[in-house]
């Protein structure tokens, strides 16, 4: 599970900084992270696939598949932060 976690960790750092259709986004949840792939990217809303990834988190973040814009745009600036300050952003890591 580790490997399949680095293989998207480095799908989302190919995509480059930003809110892009692929990004992986997260946020915390309970004793992990609860994890989504952005899918569709609307004026104010963004659709959002569910990763379920060890404990299965979800995050009341997100309804129906969706996240309001703002709240995704703030998931992702936090990743590429954290990308930028320590190289990479291992989030699946924390969650163990």
């Amino acid at each position: 599970m580790q490997d399949l976690m680095a293989e998207i960790q480095e799908f989302d750092k190919s995509l480059g900084p930003g809110l892009k259709i692929g990004r992986l986004v997260s946020w915390p949840q309970g004793d992990g992270q609860a994890f989504y792939f952005v899918t569709s990217i609307g004026r104010s809303t963004v659709k959002l696939a569910w990763l379920q990834w060890l404990d299965a988190w979800q995050s009341p973040v997100v309804v129906d598949g969706e996240a309001l814009r703002p709240a995704v745009e703030r998931a992702v600036k936090a990743r590429d932060g954290l990308r930028q300050i320590f190289g990479r952003h291992d989030p699946a890591r924390e969650s163990r």
